[in-house]
């Protein structure tokens, strides 16, 4: 049984989960920014986490603007 799983969310992977030492919980490891805020979260399953992320960001948050072109 793997003790890493990759989640992701609509196609793209936004983390990771890493069972933790006493097998009891999987600590959540950020991989793109919008998902930061859930970085280090411990979930009881690869699917909670999924759940909670898929949810988490829904909420769309402001697109950075493109950066200048030079003249």
């Amino acid at each position: 049984m793997s003790h890493v799983y990759i989640i992701e969310i609509a196609g793209r992977a936004v983390g990771l989960v890493a069972r933790q030492q006493h097998g009891e919980s999987f600590r959540f490891h950020a991989a793109i920014d919008r998902a930061y805020p859930f970085d280090g979260q411990l979930f009881s399953t690869p699917e909670a986490a999924r759940e909670t992320l898929r949810k988490g960001l829904a909420v769309r948050t402001p697109a950075r603007p493109a950066p200048a072109k030079a003249a």
